[in-house]
């Protein structure tokens, strides 16, 4: 939680359209298509010198310039280099301010913010940087495999790309290309490390002459474009904040707040129309709206002050929810069921097949146990294990799948079983999400009534393992499952035993 002391308060607010002299037309903004045709220009041959490093293949490529691997050519340490765009435009005295402040910025030594090795120039006079090479995704593709994120999911990444902005702004550098393509995120153990890239690119977006600067645009999306930025004006913190607030739309509703068949008709969005409620897009609240719009207020001024102020205000904003998640702790659940196969012409148990049955679910119950499930002693028809689920998602996520896991195990367990013993048993096992089991998880727990009432419907006529669909995000595809009629998902145990 942000610390600093802030008197900017959060307020409702109608965002204000001004009126826009300027003809985009007559402004040379650099389009999608001119970035792929600068790419030819600026690529560099397998195995090049540059400075320190030999440069390896390439990994990628985007606005703003291409992305190689690379290895020093002494110590063999692998980096990323960066290598902007062949640009005729760019003068020498932008890339030396471009230099400076990416040599202040890689003084900083932010964990959120990507660490620079080495900077300068090629023979051509294209600016480079040498940076950590790291894996992980985009969050651009983190919101195109599991769409939006609910607030709490957010507020967990939004922090630290604040605190990167923040620190950045600090030394007054302005990043000014804050766009979901340039925040990754890289897995480290159990939970999530947000890194933010491109930092003080748009400096090099302007030609210089005798008289005057002329801003060609700087080399990013439309999508994330402020007002200023498209108006040629002066590029501050709260360009950042504007673009913050398109992020926040992003990721809280899956859309940006402005959309467009072209780059131009975006980018009249950005001026002249007012963003839609992120409330009508996903289950928001009014606080949550109050903060994007403001975010998005075209005149900057009106915008909040700094990166801290938004982040307190969201942070306040999200104090309810929580709170809540604090107060209602959920748990996951695994309940197994087995029973006596009867053929047609049967309609009691033996007592050989009760035993068997008996047998099996004692030492299912071991399995559990052993794999920190505890076990609710009062439920008679099957046996339901409960481990509580953490409120962080890496943990949640590693909770959920180890469930999923012991549950496919010990139905593959008792299926072996089954057909090597020629037993008269199977089974059916149910794995949920459930708050009202997620008490003490010490000593002898206690099923509630109602969930005691409740269990019956929990059942799957059937065999094989299914979960509740809160269960399975980002764990298993689509191609892996099926619906089943009660609601439920059934789960390719074979895949997790």
């Amino acid at each position: 939680m942000p610390s600093r002391n802030d008197d900017d308060q959060t307020q409702t607010t109608n965002t204000t359209v001004v009126t826009i002299d300027t003809k985009l037309s007559t402004a040379r903004w650099r389009s999608r298509s001119d970035t792929t045709a600068r790419y030819d220009r600026s690529r560099i041959p397998r195995g090049s010198a540059v400075g320190r490093y030999t440069v390896g293949r390439r990994i990628g490529a985007g606005d703003s310039g291409i992305v190689y691997v690379a290895r020093h050519k002494k110590t063999g340490s692998r980096a990323a280099i960066k290598v902007l765009h062949d640009d005729r435009s760019v003068s020498a005295r932008l890339v030396e301010r471009f230099t400076r402040e990416i040599e202040t910025l890689s003084l900083l030594r932010h964990p959120n913010i990507i660490e620079v090795y080495d900077i300068g120039q090629l023979q051509d006079g294209r600016p480079y940087y040498v940076i950590e090479l790291i894996t992980g995704m985009s969050l651009t593709e983190l919101l195109n495999i599991h769409g939006r994120l609910q607030p709490l999911e957010m507020l967990e990444l939004f922090d630290s790309i604040c605190y990167a902005l923040q620190a950045a702004h600090d030394a007054n550098i302005v990043h000014g290309n804050v766009k979901s393509n340039n925040i990754m995120i890289v897995e480290e153990g159990h939970r999530r490390m947000v890194k933010v890239l491109d930092f003080a690119l748009t400096r090099l977006a302007r030609i210089e002459t005798d008289s005057d600067s002329v801003e060609l645009g700087f080399p990013g999306s439309p999508e994330a474009a402020a007002p200023e930025q498209i108006q040629n004006q002066e590029v501050t913190a709260r360009t950042d904040v504007y673009a913050l607030g398109v992020l926040l739309f992003q990721m809280l509703t899956g859309e940006y707040p402005f959309g467009g068949s072209d780059d131009l008709t975006i980018m009249e969005a950005h001026l002249r129309s007012s963003p839609p409620l992120p409330s009508q897009l996903a289950p928001l609240s009014q606080a949550i709206d109050s903060i994007v719009l403001r975010c998005l207020e075209k005149e900057p001024h009106r915008r909040f002050e700094s990166v801290l102020s938004l982040q307190n205000a969201m942070h306040r904003a999200l104090a309810d929810e929580k709170r809540t998640a604090i107060e209602t702790p959920q748990a996951v659940v695994v309940f197994i069921q087995v029973r006596a196969k009867l053929s047609d012409r049967e309609d009691t148990v033996h007592n050989t097949v009760l035993r068997e049955v008996m047998m099996f679910l004692d030492t299912t119950e071991d399995s559990l146990r052993e794999a920190g499930f505890t076990i609710a002693s009062n439920v008679v028809n099957g046996i339901l294990g409960i481990t509580p689920l953490p409120a962080d998602r890496s943990g949640a996520k590693k909770v959920r799948t180890h469930a999923l896991h012991i549950a496919c195990q010990v139905y593959r367990e008792l299926e072996e079983r089954t057909i090597a013993e020629n037993q008269s048993i199977e089974a059916c096992v149910v794995i949920r999400i459930d708050a009202r089991l997620s008490g003490s998880m010490t000593g002898e727990v206690q099923a509630p009534p109602a969930v005691l009432d409740e269990i019956k419907s929990w059942e799957v006529e059937g065999t094989g393992v299914y979960a509740t669909a809160d269960l399975l995000p980002d764990l298993a595809s689509d191609d892996s499952t099926s619906k089943t009629p009660q609601g439920y998902v059934a789960v390719d145990y074979g895949r997790w035993a």
